[in-house]
């Protein structure tokens, strides 16, 4: 009998929990991302929470639908966003059932998939979700910061025993330093008087509400998620954040905010590769010295906190320039990550334009 499909329920929690232990994916912090989530006023009270596969009572597959709030033209738009697509092996002829319910909901402006794999990214394309048109969204820009640590991984990935691995990334590292050198892989010299700091996220304030403002006053027609100072602390201060070990770091020109960035950490423990990602960067005017500033200081971050390399994926061409200009390296990620689709009418001809957007990290649930 095939399942039934129909709208998940908060009795669903326990069996959603289930379903994603059965498959090896780690449970949803619901209470964060739906209860405690800042968006989820401005929606309709039905909003549906996800989906869910039923097969006779028991939860075979989930498809999560999570409230965040974007900008543009000054308009308010409320965006749904795929979130923790899993489906037990002898259901997985049913998944696009959850992405079809996913795809055809009416109660929002524009719906969001940030976070598709191999498989999620074809079914996304089989029913014409778009891939947001950004170049090299799928490639990631990285520099190597603790080059013993990277090459262990990478041999290990090869198929050597960890200690192996060890030793050999050990024995490599002064050809990989050279190289490194040679080719000037690291961030650019700073240029200007810029002031960088760390900020706490739970003490992200009034000058980053001022900023936000901004940006949205210099950036009209390009699609942005919700950066105001509230929000920023609700991702990036919560509690349930901690386990990402979420870093801001404030540029100051002038006395004034600048620009800032989000520095998170995406290890890959299987591998053994302790990673830094760039979840958001933002300068006003995409000054380059404030982005080159941003950089360095993230790159010496990464290195303070023990991460093996700081990697940067999507972002407009005057961010992602930026990086090039510290000749980094470039990883194929095994799938095209970010689509969307537009529900009103309205945004379909604007966002097929790449300058409509400013995609990253930060956008949907890639950093949630």
């Amino acid at each position: 009998m095939d399942p039934i499909l129909r709208e998940a329920r908060a009795v669903d929690f326990d069996a959603i929990a289930a379903v994603k232990r059965r498959n090896a994916m780690p449970a949803e912090p619901w209470a964060w991302l739906w209860q405690e989530n800042l968006a989820r006023a401005a929606f309709p009270a039905d909003f549906p929470l996800g989906w869910v596969l039923d097969c006779a009572g028991q939860v075979a597959g989930y498809l999560g639908n999570v409230p965040l709030q974007y900008y543009r033209g000054g308009n308010k738009l409320l965006a749904a966003v795929a979130r923790g697509f899993v489906v037990d092996p002898a259901q997985r002829s049913h998944s696009i059932r959850l992405a079809a319910a996913f795809l055809t909901q009416k109660n929002v402006h524009l719906l969001l998939n940030t976070s598709a794999n191999v498989p999620t990214s074809s079914i996304f394309g089989a029913l014409k979700a778009f891939k947001i048109p950004q170049d090299d969204y799928d490639q990631a820009l990285f520099w190597v910061v603790r080059p013993a640590g990277f090459l262990a991984s990478v041999f290990h990935r090869m198929g050597g025993p960890r200690a192996a691995a060890r030793l050999a990334g050990w024995a490599a590292v002064p050809a990989l330093y050279a190289e490194m050198k040679l080719r000037r892989r690291h961030p650019v010299a700073i240029s200007g008087a810029i002031e960088v700091e760390r900020v706490n996220p739970q003490d992200v304030g009034q000058d980053f509400d001022e900023f936000w403002q901004r940006t949205l006053r210099d950036r009209p027609q390009c699609l942005l998620a919700d950066r105001s100072a509230a929000v920023l602390r609700w991702r990036y201060g919560h509690p349930a954040a901690a386990m990402r070990r979420p870093a801001i770091l404030r540029a100051r020109r002038g006395g004034h905010i600048a620009g800032y960035t989000v520095i998170t950490r995406e290890d890959s423990p299987d591998i053994g590769l302790n990673r830094s990602r760039i979840i958001d960067l933002i300068a006003e005017n995409d000054d380059a010295g404030v982005i080159d500033g941003l950089l360095r200081e993230a790159h010496d971050l990464a290195y303070a906190d023990g991460s093996h390399i700081l990697e940067l994926v999507g972002f407009p061409t005057n961010v992602r320039q930026r990086f090039i200009a510290g000749n980094p390296y470039v990883r194929q990620l095994p799938s095209w990550e970010f689509w969307y689709k537009a529900v009103d009418p309205a945004l379909v001809q604007p966002l097929s334009a790449p300058a409509s957007w400013y995609g990253s990290s930060y956008d949907g649930d890639r950093s949630l």
